[in-house]
């Protein structure tokens, strides 16, 4: 029987899954709805063990991060309230990626799997 993979790393997954589907559902879009789809598959394969999927993931939320920080950097001289929601989505992500590539929680499930 496979190890189950580590907690934090499913509610990455869970809690992003969420966050897309209540986009999906307050603003309907085609994009919106294959962003989903493809953030279930690489989850999918995440918690399955697959390496190549946590490096894209821990890929995209370093973009994510940068792109958040921008954001604050920005609105920090017009729109503070802008500029904290950035400085906090980019802190996440940036926290979320740095969990995915230096966890040795991670590393032994990939490792196992």
């Amino acid at each position: 029987m496979k190890k189950r993979p580590p907690l934090l790393l499913m509610l990455i997954v869970g809690f992003y899954l969420l966050l897309e589907a209540a986009f999906l559902v307050s603003h309907p879009e085609p994009a919106k709805a294959i962003r989903l789809l493809i953030a279930a598959a690489i989850g999918f394969f995440m918690l399955r063990g697959n390496s190549v999927a946590i490096f894209i993931w821990a890929s995209l939320s370093f973009l994510a991060a940068a792109y958040g920080f921008a954001v604050a950097f920005k609105a920090s001289q017009t729109n503070l309230p802008t500029a904290v929601i950035g400085v906090a989505s980019g802190t996440v992500a940036l926290s979320q990626a740095l969990y995915l590539v230096l966890s040795r929680s991670v590393r032994t499930y990939v490792a196992k799997a």
